[in-house]
């Protein structure tokens, strides 16, 4: 299945907030955390599918 980051309108999802929101966190979080952050990280598709 393939899921969209914005609707009908052109406006983002509450699941793309959600999404973006999550990837920058942990991001800034560990590079605070001095581990620069991991090219290893859940796609969008990958996201709409665990919720």
């Amino acid at each position: 299945m393939t899921f969209s980051p914005v609707d009908a309108n052109g406006r983002f999802t509450a699941e793309y907030a959600a999404y973006t929101h999550l990837v920058i966190a942990n991001r800034v979080q560990s590079q605070i955390n001095g581990k620069g952050y991991s090219k290893d990280f859940m796609t969008f598709e990958q996201f709409m599918e665990a919720i």
